[in-house]
């Protein structure tokens, strides 16, 4: 938990040996301590769904009963220990409060893959954006879509998962600009945005955080990422505000 907390395996070769020589200093005569393996922790970690709750090893979640399968993604995932060893991590973070969540890796280490998967044991519906050098504030909250042969100007993904409370899985989040990442960076912690036609994201005073998700970001080697947030509870809106 100490080199996850610390992304340790993302520091430069000089800085993790330190941190590594520090770690065996101080943990000296701790069983495994210093070796940074999760094998113990790996042995008889399963995924299993009991009475509507999901299961995996010792972190529950409840599954949700009215989604739209359509929007539920379905993925095909293999229950390699070490990956189910993840899925618990994000779902502790979930069940202990948590409303966002970012996972850091190289690029195709599967990231994606796990919050999908996790996503369709809950069957939580997903909405889903990526994220690139080029992308604007704008495109955050509109998106362009041909209805009969017209350009017709419509809510974005993230726009959709605050108004009907799913999950956003934000993609390649390191790559969007710094205006961006800002926009989003307030969203998260403020729950407040303004669109551009005037309406204004609110969140509720009580009771209106987010209920969770996965994502990713950057670590060495230039890997893509998705942050996770979601919409959860009771949503209201009017002409210009959009409450969750």
């Amino acid at each position: 938990d100490v080199r996850r907390v610390s992304l340790a395996g993302f520091m430069p070769a000089a800085a993790r040996d330190a941190f590594e020589a520090v770690l065996r200093q101080e943990l000296e005569g701790v069983d495994g301590a210093g070796t940074g393996d999760d094998t113990v922790e790996q042995q008889g970690i399963v995924a299993r769904v009991e009475h509507g709750v999901l299961d995996i090893g010792g972190s529950r979640l409840p599954v949700a009963t009215d989604s739209d399968p359509r929007l539920v993604p379905q993925t095909k995932f293999f229950d390699i220990p070490r990956h189910l060893l993840r899925l618990r991590e994000i779902m502790r973070d979930l069940s202990l409060g948590e409303r966002h969540v970012l996972l850091i890796g190289n690029q195709g280490t599967g990231k994606n893959k796990l919050v999908d998967h996790l996503l369709q044991l809950l069957q939580w519906e997903r909405e889903y954006i990526q994220l690139h050098r080029d992308t604007t504030v704008s495109a955050l909250t509109v998106q362009a879509t041909l209805v009969d042969g017209k350009v017709v100007w419509e809510d974005s993904p993230l726009v959709q998962a605050v108004r009907h409370g799913r999950t956003l899985v934000v993609d390649e989040a390191d790559k969007a600009p710094l205006e961006v990442v800002c926009v989003l960076k307030g969203l998260v912690e403020d729950g407040e945005m303004t669109l551009a036609d005037g309406r204004r994201i609110l969140r509720q005073a009580e009771g209106g955080g987010v209920r969770g998700g996965g994502g990713g970001g950057e670590g060495t080697g230039g890997g893509g990422g998705c942050v996770v947030a979601a919409g959860a509870g009771g949503r209201s809106e009017d002409a210009d505000r959009i409450i969750w």
